[in-house]
């Protein structure tokens, strides 16, 4: 965990980058904006570089511990030539922070990815009446990397 914290900060990522500790699960939150465009899956290269950097600290991850790689999206329905829906968008963007991370192949063992789409929000995405919360819906849109 430290070190994770330690690579957050030494990123100047503490605004963009949520680290906590739950049941002995170590997760990192990491906004969409980081890594990517609105509605992309290509990582840009100011997030690869982050991730690079960020590979150091997650080959340290001792067996039997494993890394999940989550993909999560608002609920504004999206389909473009690249993807059909949110669901598509999600599992995308975690497998280009897979992709990026290129881990030992220990890790890849002990890697799992994920795509949530727009399931499970950390906010709600809709005021009662229906109407888009944008500073929510921009929260929903992250990748979470967990270690357990």
């Amino acid at each position: 965990e430290v070190d994770v914290r330690k690579w957050v900060k030494d990123s100047g990522l503490k605004d963009q980058v949520d680290v906590t500790t739950s049941d002995g699960t170590l997760s990192l939150e990491i906004k969409d904006q980081v890594l990517f465009g609105s509605g992309r899956h290509q990582i840009h290269s100011q997030g690869a570089t982050a991730l690079r950097n960020l590979k150091s600290v997650l080959e340290r991850i001792p067996a039997p511990y494993q890394l999940g790689i989550e993909g999560h999206t608002d609920d504004t329905p999206i389909h473009t030539d690249q993807v059909r829906d949110n669901w598509e968008l999600a599992s995308r963007r975690a497998h280009s922070v897979f992709m990026l991370l290129n881990l030992s192949e220990d890790l890849r063992k002990r890697t799992v990815l994920m795509s949530h789409g727009p399931m499970k929000p950390i906010a709600n995405n809709r005021d009662d009446q229906g109407r888009p919360i944008l500073k929510n819906q921009i929260k929903n849109r992250r990748v979470t990397l967990r270690v357990f």
